[in-house]
Formats: structure tokens, sequence, C-alpha cells
């Protein structure tokens, strides 16, 4: 065979060779790219963020090129129906780096890197209303020494309580008559609610280490009768009005008045200004009233007096007001509402709580 004739056979074997690979796939695939019967492997792949779980979901979309493997690092993960792959990968938590390959059935492949963080995801806890009702007092009107805020704070706390959907029993500028026939009323009331709460804005007095609501028609000069008559004892209010298993006794009471202490004293009573700490021994049932889930708050601490404001509402209240409605338990909406009066009134006045709360956390304010 003449060397002309070995040439056109090699150029006649080498064609019909390529003729067949291009047949079966097997060609370079910067020849098969170059061919436009061979169409471009195009693909969009999406992935989403990491659940709880640390789980992400890969999403595949491709031409009408048929798949034949699907690969992240290099590991197989499977096939794919139609021109859909949809893959579930578990992340390991921390900085992760995936690298998705696909490959056709021309061998043509596509590529793609992603990164992905995977951290914990701290999911937030739900919270139901509390099967709440509320009696909130303010006294304002006095004969001997008029209050200013009272009136306005419990109106505007009762309509906070009120746009929270509780139930809410309000009383302005009460008699001693009248106090003892709304504490009956809700303590009946009380039967009825897992929590009863407590609001009272107005003067308060600690006599023998024990602290009482002042009525409105409490007079100073002339008191014809005990002194101790006139006044409303706040622990029995406590420990037997109120039949609820949770009891929130909010005290804005602890205003210092010398009209009230000279009295009081001149009648040989023991009287220091503010209010008492309160031992919370039930001593009537023996029971502890710690036990039952009682909290005692006051716009501030034991033997010291509370500011009556400047403005609409008391700093007490005020910051009461602020807060109650952050999602929260009550613990803290009162940490809250201590930081905010002492900041407001420069560590002049520091609220304070007695009692404890046992089982779960009470959030009064805006619940899922």
């Amino acid at each position: 065979m003449s060397n002309t004739s070995k040439r056109r056979f090699l150029i006649l074997l080498a064609s019909t060779i390529n003729l067949y690979a291009y047949g079966q796939g097997i060609l370079p695939q910067w020849m098969r790219r170059s061919d436009p019967k061979f169409p471009p492997l195009v693909a969009n792949i999406n992935i989403t963020d990491p659940n709880e779980t640390g789980t992400i979901e890969i999403i595949a979309t491709t031409t009408k090129n048929r798949i034949t493997s699907t690969k992240v690092n290099g590991l197989e993960i499977g096939g794919f129906e139609g021109s859909i792959g949809k893959f579930e990968r578990l992340i390991p938590k921390g900085k992760n780096v995936l690298s998705f390959v696909l490959t056709d059935e021309y061998n043509q492949t596509f590529s793609k890197e992603f990164r992905v963080d995977y951290f914990d995801k701290v999911i937030e806890k739900k919270y139901k209303k509390p099967n709440l009702v509320a009696l909130v007092i303010g006294n304002s009107n006095y004969k001997f020494s008029p209050l200013v805020n009272p009136v306005n704070d419990a109106k505007a706390v009762s309509d906070k309580f009120t746009s929270l959907g509780y139930k809410t029993i309000l009383g302005l500028d009460l008699t001693k008559e009248r106090v003892i026939s709304l504490i009956n009323e809700f303590g009946s009331l009380s039967r009825n609610y897992d929590v009863a709460l407590v609001y009272y804005a107005g003067h308060g007095i600690q006599i023998a280490k024990e602290n009482y609501i002042v009525p409105v028609d409490f007079d100073v000069n002339n008191l014809k009768t005990d002194i101790m008559k006139n006044v409303v004892n706040i622990r029995e209010l406590v420990s037997e009005k109120i039949s609820s298993p949770t009891k929130l006794l909010i005290l804005d009471a602890c205003r210092d008045d010398p009209l009230i202490g000279n009295s009081v004293k001149g009648r040989g009573l023991k009287f220091e200004k503010g209010l008492a700490s309160m031992e919370l021994d039930n001593k009537d049932d023996k029971k502890n009233v710690q036990s039952n889930g009682t909290l005692i708050a006051f716009s501030t601490k034991d033997g010291f007096v509370a500011e009556d404001g400047t403005g609409n509402h008391s700093p007490y209240t005020e910051a009461f007001l602020r807060y109650v409605t952050d999602k929260a338990d009550i613990n803290i909406i009162f940490r809250r509402v201590r930081q905010e009066v002492m900041k407001k009134t420069q560590g002049s006045q520091i609220p304070w709580e007695y009692g404890s709360l046992v089982g779960d956390e009470i959030v009064i304010g805006q619940v899922d």
C-alpha cells in the first residue's frame, strides 16, 4: 500500500471512530460542546437555610439533558426525576462548603459551590394568656392630704389590663365601706381564676409593722373611733380575701404624709415612715403564702417613701405601664420597672418585691 493510500485509510478510520464516539457521547467535552447536536447542560441550583435540626434542602432544575450523576463533595446522592432534583442534607454545625456537581448523558458537567453556616436556632417559647382577673384601686381625693396621680394611675392601669383582654374591676376614690365591698366582690370572683392581681395607688401607712390601705374618708382631724377601724389591713386582703392559686399585689402606696404620722402617734400607736416588709407566713391557716405563689411588689423599699410624680403618673406606675406589655415573665417586668424608677429618681426610690412565685412563667403582656 502506497503512502498516499495509507494516509487516506487513516483519515477514513479516524472519521469512522469519531463518528462512533460522537454517537456514543464519549467525545471530550470541548468537542461535544462545539457541536450544536449536543445541547449544553444548563442548571439552576438553590439551597434553603438550615432548619432547627441543621438540615438543608437542595433544589436543582436543568434543561432537557438527562442527569446521570449528582454529587455533593464527591459523594453520589442520587439522580433526577425529569428535569428537577430535590435532596436533603444534614449539615454539621459551623461553617460548611458544599461542592455540587451534575453530570449529564453526554458527560457534560455543571458545578456550583455553596457556603453554608449552621448555628443552633433558638426556638421562641410560646406563652398563653393567663386566666387572670384584676382589681385596680386609685385613691386621690383625701380630705386631709389629696394626691394628684393615684386616680390617673388606676385608670391607666385598668385600661391597660382591659386592652390585654383581662377581666378588670376599677375603683376610684373609695371610702372604707366601698373598699371592703369591692374586695369582697373581687375575692368571690377570684375563685374562678388562676391569677388574681390587685393594683393599689394612694396613701398607705405602716402601724406596728403592719401595712394598711388608707380610704379617702380617713379623717385625721376627726377620728371619733379607733384609727384601726378606718384603714384596711393589706395582709388580710392577701391571705383571707383572695382565693386564686397565684396572687399578685402591687402597691404604689408608700407616699409619706406627716398628718397621718402625727395622728397615729397621738393615739399611742407606733408609726414609721413608708411601708413595712411583709412576712408571708399566713398565721390564720398556718400555711406559707409563698407556697401558694404570692408576690407583693412595693413602689419602693420598706421604710422609704415613693414619689407621687410631677407628670400624669407616678414614676412607678409610669414604668409599670411601659413594661407590663413586654413578652416576659412578671419577675422580669418588675426588674425592668425597678431599673427605670431608679434611673428617673436618681436612686432615691428603689422598688422592691417580697414573696415568690412558683410554677411556669407568668406573662401578662403580649402573649401568643
